[in-house]
């Protein structure tokens, strides 16, 4: 399977699919959040050339994978404080798992 993984900004039309997968894996941690909010954040962060960014992966055109780079994830929280920068919100389509599309995200993220 090819895997392209570029900056979410260039697949805009995904982003509110990439927020509906971050929203339910992980919106009940947000108990004021919702999905319109999680979607307006994922778009002002689609870019992957500054902290935050956002990188998706894509096969035959559509989105199978995605990562976050952030400054900081765990503010509040002193021994994190100077850990920067986070990789977070790694996921990837059921149907896409253990296939490498998770570890290709990383590996592009980390470069």
């Amino acid at each position: 399977m090819d895997v392209a993984v570029e900056p979410l900004s260039n697949y805009p039309a995904a982003i509110p699919t990439v927020a509906e997968w971050h929203f339910t894996e992980w919106g009940h941690a947000d108990p004021g959040g919702s999905l319109e909010a999680w979607t307006g954040g994922m778009a002002s962060q689609a870019g992957a050339d500054s902290i935050p960014g956002i990188l998706i992966a894509v096969t035959d055109s559509a989105p199978v994978g995605v990562v976050c780079l952030t400054g900081q994830d765990m503010p509040g929280y002193a021994p994190a404080a100077s850990l920067t920068p986070w990789l977070k919100g790694l996921f990837v389509t059921p149907s896409a798992r253990r296939q490498g599309i998770g570890a290709t995200l990383m590996q592009t993220t980390l470069r």
